[in-house]
C-alpha cells in the first residue's frame, strides 16, 4: 500500500473506531461531550500525516484555508463544500500536490473541561464532509495535509523560530494597513432579529464575503446597553476600535497568511488563495513569484474554462492517469505560459487564456469534427455493396460483430479492413489531435 493511500486509511480506520460515517456526522457530534470530540480530533489530526513534497516547483501548492474549504469567512456549509470542490479540480487539473490545512488542529488547545460550542461542533461537521469529499485526491496523492504541530530537533527549531519572527514581524505591519482599509470600507451595524442582537458587516467582496455577514453570539454588554431594539444602528469608530470589531476578520487572515508563509518558506511550496485579500496581503510577505504563480493559475486559467466544473472528480482523476503523457505535455506547456507573463496583471492573464487556450481547444474540436465528417463520407461509400444498400452501427461509433459478419459475407475480408479501419479513426482522435499541447485540457471537457 502507498503512504498516500496509508495515510488516509489511518483517517478511516479512526472514523470506524468512533461509528462515524456521512450519515450520522451530525448526529454524533452534537451528542458528544467536549472530551469525546477532543479525543477523536487528536486521534483525526495525528492520523493525517503529512507527506513530504514528491517535487519542487510550480506546481506544489499550501492552499489557504478558505480554499480549503474552511469556516472563515463564511460558515455556510455549501460555501464550505463549493470551495472544497473548486480546490479539488484544481488539483486534478493542475497540482503536483496541494497541502491543506489539518482541519483537526484547532481542536487540540481547547480544554477538555469547557463545553464546545454548537458554532465549533458545526464546523467539526463540515471539516468531516470536505476531508470525505477529498478522499480520491488524498488516495491519489494529490492533496495532503499541513501540519503546523511537528517535532524539531534543536537546530531546526533555532531556525524555524527566527523564521517565525521574520514573518510576525511582517504581518505586524500588514495589522496596520488591514485595520485603515477595514475602517474606511467597511461598515458595521448592531441590529437585532428574532430576540437575538447581532453585528451586520458589509463592504466589497474583497474585504467581506458575499458583500455582507452577520455575526452571531454574545456582545459585550456594554456594547449592548443603549441597544433599542427594531432600530439598527451604524457604529462609529471609536466603537469599532475601542472593541477590536474588525479583528473578527483581520486576526484569522492574518493567522492563516502566517502558517501558510512557514509552509512555503520551509516545505518550498506555492501559495495558493481564492480571496482577493490575501492575493494583495502575500505581495507584502511573501515572494513575488509565489504571488505571481498561483495567481495566473487560479484568476488566469481555472476560472475562464467553466466547462471543467461541471465534470466528476473521480473522472478528473482516472483521465489523468489514463492520459499520463498528455497531461505532462500540457502542464510544461502551461508552465512555459507562465513563465513567459510574469509581468501581467490578473486581467492580462485571463486575456492570454482566451488568446491561447481557448483558440487551441477550439481547434481540437473543428479537426475532429472535420475529421470525421469527410470519413462518415467514405464509410458510406464502402458501405454500398452490390447487393443493396446495408445499415451498419458505425455512426453510433461501432461494428457489431453480427454487422462484420454479414458484410464478410458479402464484400470480402478487404472491404471489412476499410470499415474496420476508418471506424475506429472516427473514435479516436486525428494524429494532429493528439499532438496538440492542450488535448489533455480537451479531454477534460468531454
Amino acid at each position: 500500500m502507498s503512504q498516500e493511500n496509508n495515510t488516509f486509511e489511518k483517517f478511516l480506520k479512526v472514523l470506524q473506531k468512533k461509528h462515524l460515517s456521512v450519515k450520522n456526522f451530525p448526529e454524533k457530534i452534537m451528542s458528544w461531550s467536549a472530551v469525546q470530540i477532543i479525543e477523536f480530533a487528536a486521534d483525526a489530526y495525528f492520523s493525517l500525516e503529512e507527506l513530504p513534497n514528491k517535487v519542487h516547483n510550480l506546481f506544489t501548492f499550501a492552499a489557504s484555508s478558505s480554499f480549503s474549504g474552511g469556516a472563515f469567512p463564511c460558515a455556510g456549509a455549501k460555501c464550505r463544500l463549493n470551495n472544497m470542490y473548486s480546490l479539488s479540480r484544481f488539483a486534478a487539473l493542475y497540482a503536483d500536490r496541494v497541502y491543506i490545512p489539518n482541519p483537526f488542529e484547532k481542536f487540540l488547545d481547547i480544554d477538555d473541561g469547557k463545553e464546545i460550542s454548537e458554532v465549533l461542533r458545526d464546523d467539526l461537521i463540515g471539516d468531516l464532509y470536505n476531508i470525505i469529499y477529498a478522499q480520491p485526491l488524498f488516495e491519489a496523492g494529490l492533496f495532503s495535509v499541513r501540519n503546523n504541530i511537528r517535532g524539531l530537533c534543536a537546530s531546526c527549531l533555532e531556525h524555524s523560530e527566527q523564521l517565525e519572527e521574520s514573518i510576525q514581524y511582517k504581518l505586524d505591519q500588514v495589522e496596520k494597513h488591514l485595520e485603515t482599509q477595514y475602517g474606511s470600507k467597511v461598515r458595521v451595524e448592531i441590529t437585532d432579529r428574532e430576540d437575538e442582537i447581532f453585528l451586520v458587516f458589509s463592504g466589497p467582496e474583497q474585504f467581506v464575503e458575499h458583500g455582507s455577514v452577520d455575526i452571531c453570539g454574545t456582545l459585550r454588554q456594554d456594547l449592548v446597553d443603549g441597544y433599542v431594539r427594531g432600530k439598527s444602528r451604524k457604529l462609529t469608530r471609536k466603537e469599532i476600535q475601542k472593541y477590536g470589531i474588525f479583528q473578527w476578520f483581520i486576526r484569522p487572515t492574518l493567522t492563516d497568511l502566517f502558517e501558510q508563509n512557514l509552509h512555503v518558506l520551509t516545505r518550498h511550496t506555492q501559495y495558493l488563495s481564492n480571496r482577493q485579500i490575501d492575493f494583495d496581503l502575500i505581495a507584502s510577505v511573501g515572494t513575488p513569484d509565489t504571488l505571481s504563480v498561483n495567481r495566473k493559475l487560479v484568476d488566469g486559467i481555472a476560472h475562464s474554462i467553466p466547462d471543467i466544473l461541471g465534470i466528476r472528480l473521480e473522472n478528473l482523476l482516472k483521465l489523468r492517469e489514463k492520459e499520463g503523457e498528455a497531461f505532462m505535455v500540457y502542464r510544461d506547456k502551461l508552465r512555459n505560459a507562465l513563465e513567459q507573463s510574469k509581468a501581467l496583471k490578473t486581467k492580462e492573464i485571463v486575456q492570454l487564456v482566451d488568446d491561447e487556450i481557448k483558440p487551441e481547444l477550439n481547434k481540437i474540436e473543428n479537426t475532429i469534427k472535420n475529421s470525421r465528417k469527410l470519413l462518415k463520407r467514405s464509410l458510406l461509400q464502402d458501405v454500398i455493396v452490390s447487393s443493396g444498400y446495408i445499415t451498419v452501427g458505425i455512426f453510433g461509433g461501432f461494428l457489431s460483430p453480427q454487422a462484420g459478419n454479414l458484410v464478410t459475407a458479402i464484400g470480402g475480408l478487404t472491404s471489412v479492413r476499410a470499415l474496420v479501419e476508418k471506424t475506429t479513426k472516427m473514435i479516436t482522435a486525428p494524429e494532429q489531435v493528439l499532438e496538440n499541447p492542450y488535448y489533455f485540457l480537451w479531454k477534460a471537457t468531454k
